[in-house]
């Protein structure tokens, strides 16, 4: 039987296992028999239980957090250098390691120093978060992120054993390309492609709040370090710095325990069957469930779509359409303007 075939047969069987007495079965339920349901099911369950359709119980499941959560605080990343590296920048251990108390430079070569530094990463980020897109499908989700996490740590390590400011601007550089700047696409697209419908929303927000996790704890651990090392120590910069080796490897070991690749990438790269073994781990419910069947249907309908529609697309009309699209609106226009606002004589 062919690729082709067996995704046909997987629709058909979805189509006839949803049928319409089978709809009007669940939806005729009386309120007492729903609660006498959630009875008997997990906290996991009755705490997400945010709707009373025909989805089972058994999907919102302690598997499916764990995932969730893995791939929900990979949102620090990027947090924790927001908060870490205006702290650490105004440290006297800092400052005098990267000769940023030089008598010699002016105050504005100074400041353009500190700007440099804090802004490496955020530079960073801009191509990461492209080659994260490529990486994404090329070696699927779960390995983008342990990639991620390698990346990050090995740059962590650049940066604490700088001994110049060139070393350290490559360390950052590295970190926002193949640390920081990955996560922000490898994460969402994770979340929302393993997490069902009803609480889709609720899981993408955990990487949103984990941002603001992570902001806080750079924060704190700079201003631990000023409150119990003194001014000479170059702990006083470098133990801060390590934290982002210690986050990288809690994340880094917590994928290989609780991380399950997504079942959408499977099926794109043609393996329906490992799709089907990781869908039932995530839902808690058997390889030939009706629901296990019809996200699969439903999947392999939207990819059908996809391919379509970008069947005739090169990379160049991609990159084309992007900027024909994105110049006119109000956004780029404001963008632009303000540029023109920091950069005058280029008006001229």
């Amino acid at each position: 039987m062919t690729e082709q075939q067996r995704i046909t047969k997987i629709v058909s069987n979805a189509s006839s296992l949803h049928s319409n007495e089978e709809k009007d079965e669940v939806q005729d339920q009386k309120p007492k028999q729903l609660k006498d349901k959630l009875k008997n099911t997990s906290v996991f369950a009755k705490f997400f239980s945010v709707n009373h359709d025909n989805s089972p119980h058994q999907i919102y499941n302690s598997t499916l957090y764990l995932s969730v959560f893995v791939f929900g605080i990979l949102g620090a990343a990027r947090g924790y250098d927001e908060g870490y590296a205006g702290s650490t920048t105004a440290q006297v251990s800092f400052q005098n390691r990267f000769g940023l108390k030089d008598p010699t430079k002016t105050q504005d070569q100074l400041d353009n120093v500190k700007s440099n530094i804090k802004s490496m990463v955020q530079l960073g980020s801009i191509g990461g978060s492209l080659l994260s897109i490529y990486l994404c499908d090329r070696i699927g989700r779960v390995r983008t992120l342990q990639f991620c996490c390698v990346c990050w740590i090995v740059a962590a390590i650049i940066q604490i054993t700088s001994k110049s400011i060139g070393q350290l601007y490559a360390g950052r550089l590295l970190e926002g390309l193949f640390g920081v700047g990955p996560t922000v696409v490898c994460g969402p697209v994770y979340l929302a492609e393993v997490s069902p419908k009803a609480i889709r929303g609720l899981c993408n927000s955990i990487f949103a709040g984990a941002v603001y996790l992570g902001i806080m704890l750079g924060y704190f651990a700079n201003y631990g370090t000023i409150l119990h090392i003194p001014d000479n120590d170059e702990r006083q910069w470098t133990i801060p710095t390590a934290v982002k080796i210690i986050l990288a490897g809690i994340i880094f070991i917590l994928s290989f325990l609780f991380c399950i690749e997504s079942p959408r990438w499977l099926i794109k790269k043609g393996d329906i069957d490992q799709a089907s073994i990781n869908f039932s781990k995530l839902r808690h419910l058997p390889e030939d469930h009706p629901y296990i069947l019809s996200e699969i249907a439903d999947i392999n309908d939207q990819l059908a779509v996809e391919a379509e529609a970008m069947k005739n697309v090169s990379l160049w009309g991609t990159f084309k359409e992007m900027f024909t699209v994105l110049m006119p609106s109000p956004f780029m226009q404001l963008i632009f303007s303000l540029w023109l606002v920091k950069h005058p004589k280029l008006i001229i």
